[in-house]
């Protein structure tokens, strides 16, 4: 008898559907057509170890995001002064602590990277849709 360990489900898209409403999506929108990657600021002081662990347990924290739905508790902030990582949208830059990030600043980012996947992909999707239908009406 061959036992097969169950394949992991991702909850990712489930969550996205239901949480991001349409003016989420055109701020994506807007600041990805800026610049596909944001400038960052910030971050100057960290060893090469910090940033090797910060990347191990960003994976980590990944996966569990996946496939465990561990979500961060608020949204990666767009002002300064809700937090000391935050994305101003305006201009397109990430400013980062200059210190060990907590896990709640690593899920904020991987949140904000999922969603901006998610809407780049609709709008992908959508203007697909738009190109096969005007090129069926030509034909």
């Amino acid at each position: 008898m061959k036992v097969a360990a169950p394949v992991p489900v991702s909850t990712v898209d489930d969550y996205l559907r239901k949480n991001m409403n349409k003016e989420l999506m055109e701020q994506i929108y807007d600041s990805l057509s800026k610049a596909p990657e944001p400038t960052v600021v910030g971050g100057q002081d960290q060893t090469e170890s910090e940033l090797n662990l910060r990347t191990k347990r960003q994976w980590v924290l990944e996966d569990q995001y996946e496939y465990d739905g561990l979500r961060p508790q608020k949204p990666l902030p767009f002002e300064a002064g809700q937090g000391d990582l935050y994305l101003d949208l305006k201009t397109n830059t990430l400013y980062v602590p200059d210190r060990t990030w907590t896990d709640e600043e690593l899920l904020q980012l991987i949140d904000w990277n999922y969603r901006q996947t998610h809407a780049a992909s609709k709008r992908f999707r959508k203007n697909l849709f738009f190109l096969k239908s005007t090129a069926n009406l030509n034909s």
